[in-house]
């Protein structure tokens, strides 16, 4: 992974925060011409995106969705939704890294979120809300947790992770929010290569916390995570185009064929968007069976929209291909996709 581009950016943290949806999509938009430079790729095994991180909290964009009165930018899902897919843009694994925060930080309760707000602490949690991977033992007055968990690549470099396990005995599910950096979570990598995680994928072996807090919404965030990924496939897709588009000018012979796959495929791009916008005004309302039903159908076009995308520009210009690669490695994330 190259770093250089997030470590030789301008600092994002001195300007104005916006105040618009627009403005920080505007942000976002400044954050992945940063990225685009050294973006991290495909899952390659990598050192944890440390610089990458600390872009994303100069930028403001980690407390997006935190109250304004914390530091935060006091934005809606749709505003996050359409950050994520900029990102994507630019690279796909920071995208979801963040996306994920938006996914776990956002959803606990209004002090822990006022908290990692005013604190600016990036978080991760399990890539599948509905999977339990941890157990949960009791131990006293404390809950000790043990286990396998999923999460998203680069998660390593993360402030806090959000465990979720299954107590003993009773059945009872608990979440916890813990540092990331702390000898119980191991994060899996190259044999031979401490401190370098490929997919986020970790250990959990003796990680001690009080009760823990009763966990009754893990399950009901899996229409935000199809959401998430459509938003990731889209972003992916607005890369191979713009690359496509950029490349095209070094290939005369191929230009017509090019843009005439470029505007059969912008085309459908719009037919993509227009589910996915109809899935995300769903949101925050009492229509839980339309919202994951139309949650589902916006990711799924997403995908196949950037399946086509990759096939059909990858034989015609060169560069699409590393947006090709990038959405097959979010695929493999896609709890959906899994099923």
């Amino acid at each position: 992974m190259t770093t250089q581009s997030a470590r030789h950016v301008p600092d994002l943290s001195i300007s104005t925060a916006p105040v618009t949806g627009e403005g920080w999509v505007a942000r976002a938009c400044a954050v992945a011409t940063q990225l685009a430079v050294g973006a991290i790729g495909c899952d390659q095994v990598a050192p944890a995106p440390d610089a990458e991180v600390r872009l994303l909290k100069d930028s403001g964009l980690v407390g997006l969705l935190g109250p304004e009165e914390y530091g935060g930018g006091g934005q809606t899902w749709s505003t996050a939704l359409r950050v994520v897919r900029a990102v994507a843009a630019a690279d796909s694994v920071v995208a979801q890294l963040l996306g994920y925060h938006y996914l776990w930080a956002a959803t606990r309760d209004a002090a822990t979120l006022a908290r990692l707000t005013q604190e600016n602490l990036l978080v991760t949690g399990a890539l599948d809300p509905r999977a339990v991977g941890l157990r949960a033992r009791e131990v006293g007055d404390d809950l000790v947790l043990l286990g396998a968990a999923s999460f998203p690549a680069g998660g390593c470099a993360s402030d806090r992770a959000v465990l979720v396990g299954v107590v003993d005995g009773s059945g009872r599910r608990v979440a916890t929010v813990v540092p990331t950096d702390q000898a119980a979570i191991y994060f899996l990598g190259a044999p031979g290569e401490a401190g370098r995680a490929e997919v986020g994928d970790a250990l959990v072996d003796g990680v001690r916390v009080g009760v823990g807090a009763s966990d009754e919404e893990s399950e009901r965030l899996f229409p935000l995570v199809q959401l998430l990924f459509a938003h990731l496939y889209l972003g992916l897709v607005d890369g191979a185009l713009a690359t496509a588009a950029a490349g095209v000018r070094d290939l005369p012979d191929r230009r017509y064929a090019v843009l005439a796959a470029s505007s059969e495929l912008r085309g459908r791009l719009a037919v993509a968007e227009a589910l996915v916008e109809r899935a995300v005004g769903l949101l925050g309302g009492d229509r839980d069976p339309e919202l994951t039903a139309s949650a589902g159908a916006a990711r799924r076009v997403a995908l196949d929209l950037g399946l086509e995308v990759g096939v059909a520009l990858d034989v015609l210009v060169d560069g699409p291909e590393a947006w090709w690669r990038g959405l097959h490695a979010r695929r493999r994330h896609d709890p959906a996709a899994r099923e």
